[in-house]
């Protein structure tokens, strides 16, 4: 059984300087998991690995649109199961271009990065509104140790989960020290 990937194998993914998130929080710490998708047998590996540390039984996949739907199809691809990608519209996610979820479906939900996790709960409340049952979420990162408030009802499992703190840009103390700022993902981005 090959040994599972760690922050280690991701050194191309993980970035160190001063960066607007796009929770518009900044960091010391910027997450680029695009670089992935340039390696098709690693990500492969990468939700492989996911999945058997999730170890659920699921219906369905769905992940946010854009940065997650390389990872979502391939998940879903390796667990041979149908996927669907949400969109922001009208300030929330949403299910469009003809997609749908039945009630009572298991649903695993993949994202590459979680900050604050807005994303996913706005995913999970799409999936429950649908009457569907969200049983697990699969991230790449994830920039926090303390658990989210729904992971007593929802696992979630990560390839990499440690601390990156991020600040409001007021309190950022890159910003107050007058270093210049990027924004490879941020919504905020030009």
């Amino acid at each position: 059984m090959p040994q599972p990937l760690s922050a280690d194998d991701l050194t191309d993914v993980i970035h160190t300087g001063h960066f607007e998130l796009t929770s518009g929080l900044h960091s010391a710490v910027y997450n680029q998991t695009a670089v992935l998708h340039q390696d098709p047998a690693r990500c492969t590996a990468l939700c492989t690995q996911l999945l058997r540390e999730l170890g659920r039984e699921f219906d369905v996949v769905v992940a946010p649109a854009l940065g997650a739907i390389v990872f979502g199809f391939e998940c879903a691809r390796l667990a041979g199961r149908p996927f669907l990608y949400s969109e922001r519209a009208g300030g929330s996610q949403r299910l469009r271009r003809g997609q749908h979820l039945a009630p009572g479906q298991r649903v695993l939900v993949v994202e590459n990065v979680l900050t604050t996790a807005g994303t996913v709960e706005e995913v999970l409340a799409l999936v429950r509104g649908a009457d569907a049952r969200p049983v697990g979420v699969c991230a790449l990162v994830v920039r926090r140790t303390v658990p989210y408030p729904w992971e007593n009802e929802v696992p979630l499992v990560a390839v990499v989960r440690r601390d990156m703190p991020g600040h409001e840009p007021a309190r950022c103390p890159q910003c107050a020290a007058g270093v210049g700022i990027d924004s490879p993902g941020s919504r905020r981005a030009s």
